[in-house]
């Protein structure tokens, strides 16, 4: 909580990253996967570097830091992007390549598209996403009920 007189910009030295991006385009969406399907998403006009550009802008205003949760396609596509997220001292963080739910995948398949994904972030960047032994996060269902995983995606 904010009390009177409190720094809002005043930042913890033991604070971590508590603002969250996902990048990603606006046809990628779940909700178009019938109606625009991966294989025309060259065709349609991205919005993304803008969006991030402006995003970043405020963040660079109000001295924020964020993780950055690329889908690889959009490291692959704009690579530029990913280095100046990186650049303005942001953590890169791994989004899938595809934006595939995870529900629709197999183990092999989640650990396929999570590794290219990851290689198209580091080698847009020319730095390591952070390691972490397992990936952890919330999955929405088939049936729209959330559950959390940890997911061990590479296998040694």
């Amino acid at each position: 909580m904010i009390t009177e007189g409190q720094d809002i910009n005043a930042r913890s030295s033991t604070a971590g990253h508590i603002m969250s991006v996902d990048v990603e385009d606006y046809f990628m969406v779940e909700a178009f996967a019938g109606s625009v399907p991966r294989n025309s998403w060259n065709a349609w006009p991205s919005r993304v570097v803008a969006s991030t550009k402006r995003v970043l802008d405020l963040f660079d205003k109000y001295n924020t830091k964020a993780t950055f949760f690329f889908v690889g396609w959009v490291a692959h596509r704009h690579p530029e992007l990913v280095r100046e997220v990186a650049a303005r001292g942001h953590e890169l963080a791994c989004h899938s390549f595809w934006h595939r739910t995870v529900y629709s995948l197999t183990p092999e398949e989640f650990r396929e598209d999570t590794r290219a994904a990851v290689n198209a972030i580091e080698d847009a960047a020319g730095v390591k996403v952070q390691d972490d032994p397992a990936l952890v996060g919330v999955v929405e269902l088939e049936n729209g009920l959330p559950f959390l995983y940890i997911h061990p995606f590479f296998d040694g």
